[in-house]
Formats: C-alpha cells, structure tokens, sequence
C-alpha cells in the first residue's frame, strides 16, 4: 500500500490518541467514553465506535481502638477510642457521616480531631479522618459482666 493519504482497498489506517484522566472525572465516577467518527468523500454517512473505560469505586476503611482506660475494665471509669476512617480508594469522598453506638446503645457524639490533607470536610484521595470518643463504664456495666461493645460506622 502506498503513503498517499486514500484508503486504498484492504488498506488500514491506524490512529492513537491519548486523553488525560482528571482528578475530577475519577470524581465524577463516570465511565470515560472515547467516540471516534469516520467520514470519506465516497462514504459521507459518518460511521462511529466508541471505547468506554470504566472508573474504579470509592473505597474507604474505618478502624476502631480503645486508646485509654481500663482493659479489662474492673472499676467504673472512663474508656476512650479513636476512630480512623482512610480513603483507600481512588476519589476524594464527600459527606463523610462516621457514627459511632456506644455499649450501652446510645449514639455517642464523635469529635474530629484530624484531617491529614486539607480540613475541607473532603476526603481525599489518602486521606485520613481521625476522630475521638469515650465511655463512661458504670458499675452496672461491671455488674452485668458482658463485653462492652463499641460500633463505629
């Protein structure tokens, strides 16, 4: 075949193109969706394929540990945790919402004491929230002799 710009029959043309992917379009978490388009003289109805690469979910981690008090607990007191919530995924998060049920099954109040990044109230891409929380161990909680359970979600 010849270098003469016409599709001669049985003739393949071949094109690449690159696109750069944004931190924004991951964000968006939309397939990313390439159109090409063809068109010749002796062919004038456009013809098209496209290649659609999907983007990958978010992902994230949440970790719980009794960072102070008593353990095992043998007397009322204080037993405080930390909570460690990390975007291990690829898109920053938004209206991260951590929760957190206390043994004796109230929703306690979380307090944020860290957002490694920036302090947007977004978490980035490698980011880490960190926040704290306590619970005051009653005599009946001792008396009761079950494991005290924190969730954290």
């Amino acid at each position: 075949m010849t270098n003469n710009n016409i599709l001669e029959v049985g003739e393949t043309f071949t094109y690449t193109i690159s696109y750069a992917v944004t931190q924004a379009d991951i964000d968006a978490g939309n397939t990313l969706v390439n159109i090409a388009t063809v068109k010749t003289t002796e062919t004038p109805i456009v013809k098209t394929d496209t290649a659609a690469t999907p983007v990958s979910h978010a992902k994230l981690t949440i970790t719980k540990t009794q960072v102070g008090g008593q353990n095992p607990v043998t007397t009322p007191g204080t037993i405080n945790y930390e909570v460690v919530v990390v975007n291990t995924g690829n898109q920053s998060l938004t209206n991260v919402a951590v929760s957190d049920t206390l043994p004796n099954g109230t929703i306690g109040t979380l307090v944020k004491t860290n957002e490694s990044i920036t302090n947007n109230n977004i978490l980035e891409v490698g980011e880490t929230f960190t926040y704290t929380i306590s619970y005051a161990v009653t005599q009946a909680d001792i008396d009761a002799g079950n494991t005290l359970v924190n969730i954290a979600t």
